[in-house]
């Protein structure tokens, strides 16, 4: 079973920040300041090469392999590699680990990850993504799936 799973937002305060430099470009067109047209095209700009780069990452499961893709790397585990698979919850100022019979309704699924990695005892703190390790957002069928591959291999 192939399981593909694309990162979409849920924060509307990112919304909003993806419209501001928008309406300072029309704004500028109105009361014309060479300065706020420059500041807004750069926003601009950003937020939409961020858009770009945070939509085109995803995930994929298969029987026998993870990967990762990003427009500019990627990564893949082999699945009789992995040897710690978990779940852990990210925060401005801790990262904890979170056992997966605790996750319900009322957990911030925003901030929470699924990880897998090569390494024994592996614990994610402020980790990038690279061949030893690859983590992405919770989800229950990702872990599902994740957790059955596991057991089969």
């Amino acid at each position: 079973m192939k399981f593909t799973r694309r990162r979409n937002f849920r924060n509307p305060g990112f919304y909003i920040f993806a419209i501001i430099p928008v309406i300072f470009v029309l704004a500028s067109f109105v009361n014309f300041d060479i300065y706020k047209l420059y500041f807004s095209i750069t926003g601009l700009t950003l937020t939409i090469a961020l858009i770009y780069y945070d939509f085109n990452r995803k995930i994929q499961l298969n029987d026998k392999i993870i990967i990762y893709t990003s427009p500019f790397n990627t990564y893949s585990i082999k699945i009789v590699d992995i040897k710690t698979i978990g779940i852990y919850k990210r925060s401005k100022y801790e990262t904890k680990n979170i056992k997966p019979n605790n996750i319900n309704e009322s957990t911030n699924i925003v901030n929470t990850f699924i990880y897998v990695s090569t390494q024994d005892n592996f614990f994610p703190k402020r980790s990038s993504q690279n061949n030893d390790f690859i983590d992405f957002e919770y989800r229950k069928e990702a872990w599902n799936e994740l957790s059955r591959l596991i057991a089969n291999r």
